[in-house]
């Protein structure tokens, strides 16, 4: 039973890193994107997003 809630623990607080990760990895990439002196290829670089998340991203910012 132990075993079973701690592995539900750090599955969950897994989850949760991965979550922050992505959320800061997107927050970047708005970032970079609202600067508006670089390239999708550029920003996915330096975000570590996919290129065609950050093509998804720049549709929904006003630039």
């Amino acid at each position: 039973m132990c075993a079973t809630l701690e592995k539900m623990r750090d599955e969950t607080a897994k989850k949760a890193a991965e979550q922050a990760t992505e959320r800061t990895r997107v927050q970047i990439a708005v970032n970079l994107i609202k600067e508006g002196n670089m390239s999708i290829e550029q920003i996915a670089r330096c975000s570590m997003l996919a290129v065609d998340r950050v093509k998804e991203l720049t549709t929904l910012q006003p630039v």
